[in-house]
């Protein structure tokens, strides 16, 4: 043997054996792994003060490169469209996959009843529902952004399925919201046969739903119900569900009012604010945790200050006006939009419709302007002496910095693409597709302004907005495909 040479060292047996026993324990944890995918790390993040919504619904869900909504409500039918193509598809990147409901399509996956969505790390995050061996699960799904997987990330709640006939999100609340990595979910169920009455109100069982509400940490995915019992007749849902910082902001609607909560996610304390009576459930949180509200009836808002619990009432005035001026067009026989003008006047209060922020500015909408559409008795319409139409005109918009001194005015307009319609489709437009028939909502995402309606969104740059002269066009329009609400 050379001299740079050395000999192996000898191995005791009982070491042999421990490393042969190592090696067996982890090939049994690697497969133990391969049944039990390890969760995925879900970077945090803050939601958009300005894409909350008091509806399950009604949020945006915007990427760098397009949208995705959902068709309809209760039916797992996601879609994606290209902004820059204006391109729509199912999102599934199964090739030759039916998107029939089956249990490998991402997009339209039966076995789950969707309730709502938001778009939170680069992914579709969805709480939804199934039923499984007469049980109703409650689960939160994670959907990526190209339509590859689905994957359920937790159960928040379980009971037996027998002698419920409804499972959703109580009616006028958000369903969901994700902050900084807690997941706040409204959920809901409803048995049968409850509302036999429904003529009567008064004998109707008030137990009929049973309402909980759940928070998910998703860093471990946890789950924590907000109320001893986790689903309840006597559990109030949380609405205008609203982030900002460490706090989330919610109302209970008690018998004829509304209370505000303020509740910290980090150490669950949650507090009451004490705001003026007759607050309506409308608010927005600026800097400082302070709070501008408005109240069920009244052309004022209020600005309540944590530092002293004051409530400062300002009313709401203007002094000039925005007027849309519209000419008649013989081919739609009704008047079309066709400029605004602005115009001075006297100082006067005027009615608030909603508020709502960006997280820097407050905006303030007046209600609605409202006109009509009058058809006269004609061979379109023999049986008919006179139908009219009321539908939504155009809103103006105030703009509010964080001291609650307005900056400018701008303006929405609703039927903005009436422009060149004959008459029937004008008439179909009014009654069947309804598209703007409620008012618009704004949603404030980045440098983009949103004008979200049930099955159509629009989109302007947030720097034309400001200017008062925003240039709506169509971001997306919902491609029903669905043809039946199972509600």
């Amino acid at each position: 043997m050379k001299n740079n040479q050395h000999p192996l060292p000898l191995i005791p047996s009982h070491a042999i054996l421990l490393l042969m026993l190592s090696i067996i324990l982890l090939s049994f944890t690697g497969c133990e792994d391969a049944g039990n995918p390890v969760r995925p790390i879900i970077p945090s993040e803050d939601s958009l003060q300005g894409n909350t919504v008091s509806d399950s619904f009604d949020r945006i869900m915007a990427s760098d490169k397009g949208y995705y909504y959902n068709e309809f409500p209760y039916v797992l039918s996601l879609h994606y469209q290209d902004a820059v193509t204006g391109k729509d598809v199912l999102l599934c990147n199964k090739p030759e996959c039916r998107h029939d409901g089956n249990q490998y399509c991402v997009a339209t996956n039966s076995n789950y009843t969707p309730i709502a969505f938001q778009y939170y790390a680069d992914s579709i995050f969805v709480c939804a529902y199934e039923t499984v061996d007469d049980t109703l699960n409650y689960k939160l799904l994670q959907i990526a952004p190209d339509g590859s997987s689905l994957s359920e990330l937790a159960t928040y709640f379980s009971t037996p399925a027998n002698g419920i006939d409804k499972a959703t999100a109580p009616e006028n609340t958000t369903g969901m919201l994700i902050h900084r990595n807690k997941a706040i979910i409204n959920y809901s169920y409803h048995r049968e046969d409850a509302d036999k009455d429904a003529l009567h109100p008064e004998n109707m069982d008030k137990d009929a739903y049973y309402n909980g509400v759940a928070i998910i940490d998703l860093n471990d995915f946890s789950v924590t119900q907000a109320y001893e019992e986790a689903a309840s007749p006597e559990n109030m849902p949380w609405t205008r569900l609203t982030a900002k910082g460490d706090f989330l902001y919610y109302v209970i609607a008690e018998a004829h009012k509304n209370i505000l909560h303020k509740r910290n996610l980090t150490d669950g304390t949650d507090e009451i604010l004490k705001l003026a009576t007759g607050f309506g459930g409308d608010f927005v949180v600026l800097e400082g945790d302070r709070i501008v509200y408005t109240r069920t009836v009244g052309r004022s808002m209020f600005l309540y200050d944590p530092k002293d619990e004051s409530n400062t009432e300002t009313a709401v005035t203007k002094d000039k006006d925005f007027t849309i001026h519209f000419t008649w067009s013989d081919k739609v026989q009704t008047y079309v939009p066709s400029y605004v003008k602005e115009s001075k006047t006297d100082p006067y209060t005027y009615a608030i419709d909603s508020i709502v922020t960006d997280g820097e500015r407050l905006y303030v909408l007046e209600q609605p302007n409202r006109g009509q559409f009058q058809i006269d008795k004609d061979d379109h319409h023999p049986n008919i002496e006179e139908v009219r139409f009321s539908y939504n005109l155009f809103s103006v918009v105030h703009i509010f910095n964080g001291n609650l001194e307005e900056t400018g005015s701008t303006y929405v307009l609703y039927p903005f693409d009436v422009m060149g319609m004959d008459v029937l489709t004008f008439e179909k437009w009014l009654q069947g597709n309804k598209k703007y028939a409620t008012n618009g909502t704004l949603r404030f995402l980045g440098d983009q302004v949103y004008l979200s309606f049930p099955k159509a969104t629009l989109v302007c740059n947030l720097k034309t907005f400001l200017a008062g002269k925003p240039n709506f066009q169509m971001a997306y329009e919902k491609q029903w495909v669905v043809t039946e609400d199972p509600y």
